[in-house]
């Protein structure tokens, strides 16, 4: 099997104070508030963990334990808790007295050599300049690290190494961006010049030609009248025409000037505002480019966690799967017992489940505390209905809620075509991985090996599943948000799927199997006895009985 490895931080960080695979709780201060954590998390950072928990108490690794700090304050405590999912710790943190104290009382030695650290240098220490190192890394890999930029947070050397190297190609490109914008200025500036320079010569020649006309025709003008007249009076008022056409001169000289800058004026706005919307587009470009960055990083992370977390739902299935056997209900209005007694003996075929009680359901409603005292509950109906749909419904909602799984058999249960279908808060797209559909009967069908979860639980030991000649099931191919496919019908139709927890925001599991569970030892009609459905009903009932927390109480 392929392992993928994450950074420290990305890893467990979002386990942090999380009920998700808990199997530790804290009770802190007074008044007192609850911490969730998990024990092969704080064993690897703290010694006193580590022999209370495995060494001095071996019991203790089957069940979950429960701790009262009475003299702690929950901020400190939390940021301890914090440190040992990411190994970072704040140098202006206030409580690093406490946090010291508290590393002393754990048994945490490289909290304590960084307390140690913080409290006897300067609070300007930069965040690259000191490693954390780490006694135990888990699942720790520097080449997948990704650097989170918080100027208060302690990074490992490999880190800072990879922030130097970094910093330096940002300086060089920055100098040669540099370059080419002034070199790019220096030629706007000669392109510019060279205009300004075309301009002041035109205005110039035309001005040129229009003192040529001037002095043309004042000379003509004179000419004329010296031949014509002979008088000193006609000569003088020929004097002051020449002067005031010299002074009209003058005028358009200054309108030309004017004119001149004013043109020049609207050249250098006209350049300006083209180097602003310039500036404009590149900043535009580039931040649609930073965010079309950002996008795809958000998804290869979120695909780099999808990954890792469907390559580790064996792992830690079987990791933290309970010694003792599962007990199962099974839900029904079923009322036949050769039928009930078939899917019992399918179910008990499993060495890890001890017992089958059914709780009939055509009558009356079970209770919240007769569901509870089972790891695991099965539910499907036949012909007949249950006696309150909508009372079945919140009463699963109410079970998953508190930790309990649920299996359900879609055809009857699912069917939007009948009757007897559940109802209430349970049919809620949130806790459902699939829709209510039309009923699919008479239309033989078996399992798609091609189109299977890999290494998913509820498949382990399942090469082949033959519906029968009914192959009773519901007509749906799609899966609502949070939900994941672990099998599909030869037809398309989904044969197996889940609901994520987390999107769900329950501490149990909900596994819906489109398939009736009664097999062809019972009826001609159903599922083939020689195939391996007895174990797609056993090992989902197995998986969805594996609580996330709270799975013993001390």
């Amino acid at each position: 099997m392929t392992t993928y490895s994450l950074p420290f931080s990305e890893m467990f960080e979002e386990y942090f104070n999380s009920p998700e695979f808990s199997d530790l709780l804290f009770y802190v201060g007074d008044p007192t508030e609850n911490f969730y954590a998990h024990r092969i998390i704080l064993a690897s950072s703290s010694e006193f963990f580590s022999q209370s928990l495995y060494i001095t108490n071996p019991d203790l690794s089957l069940m979950r334990v429960e701790f009262t700090l009475k003299g702690v304050q929950p901020e400190v405590f939390k940021e301890y808790l914090k440190f040992c999912y990411t190994g970072a710790l704040n140098p202006k943190s206030k409580n690093l007295q406490a946090l010291r104290k508290l590393s002393i009382q754990f048994q945490t030695p490289t909290l304590l050599n960084l307390c140690n650290r913080f409290l006897s240098i300067p609070t300007t220490i930069s965040a690259f300049s000191i490693p954390v190192p780490l006694s135990k890394p888990i699942f720790y890999n520097t080449e997948d690290y990704e650097e989170e930029k918080n100027p208060n947070t302690i990074v490992n050397d490999s880190k800072k190494k990879n922030v130097g190297n970094l910093n330096l190609d940002l300086k060089k490109q920055t100098t040669i961006l540099n370059k080419e914008q002034e070199q790019q200025n220096l030629s706007t500036q000669k392109l510019n010049g060279h205009e300004n320079q075309i301009i002041e010569k035109e205005i110039e020649k035309e001005i040129e030609k229009e003192i040529g006309k001037v002095k043309e025709k004042n000379e003509n003008k004179h000419e004329i009248v010296i031949e014509k007249v002979d008088g000193n009076e006609i000569e003088k008022q020929t004097k002051l025409e020449i002067e005031k056409e010299k002074d009209n001169y003058k005028d358009k000289d200054q309108e030309k000037q004017k004119e001149k800058q004013e043109i020049v004026i609207e050249k250098e706005k006209e350049i300006h505002k083209e180097k602003i919307i310039e500036k404009e587009k590149e900043t535009e470009t580039e931040t649609e480019t930073e965010k079309e960055k950002e996008i795809q990083r958000e998804k290869d992370r979120r695909k780099r966690k999808q990954v890792y977390y469907q390559e580790s739902q064996e792992k830690l299935f079987h990791y933290f799967k309970p010694v003792r056997k599962i007990r199962i209900a099974i839900v029904t209005g079923e009322r036949d017992i050769s039928y009930l007694q078939n899917v019992s003996n399918l179910i008990l075929k499993s060495d890890t489940i001890e017992s089958v009680k059914v709780l009939r359901a055509s009558t009356e409603t079970p209770t919240f505390n007769e569901l509870k005292k089972f790891d695991a509950a099965l539910i499907y109906t036949s012909d007949e209905p249950f006696h309150d749909s909508v009372a079945i419904g919140d009463l699963l909602v109410r079970y998953v809620k508190d930790g309990g799984g649920c299996v359900i058999a879609s055809i009857n249960c699912l069917d939007s075509s009948d009757d007897k279908q559940i109802d209430g808060g349970i049919i809620n797209k949130r806790f459902l991985p699939i829709e209510k559909s039309p009923a699919l009967i008479n239309q033989k069908s078996h399992l798609n090996k091609k189109k299977i979860l890999q290494n998913h639980p509820i498949m382990k030991n399942v090469n082949n599943f033959d519906g029968g000649n009914y192959s009773f099931r519901i007509e749906t191919k799609t899966i609502n948000e949070g939900a994941k496919i672990i099998a599909t019908w030869h037809d398309g139709c989904i044969l197996a799927a889940e609901m994520s927890p987390r999107h769900a925001q329950i501490a149990g599991r909900i596994v819906v199997l489109n398939f009736w569970p009664p097999s062809s030892e019972i009826d001609p009609n159903c599922w083939d006895s020689k195939s391996d459905g007895h174990l797609l009903i056993s090992n989902s009932l197995e998986y969805v009985s594996f609580k996330l927390n709270n799975e013993f109480k001390c």
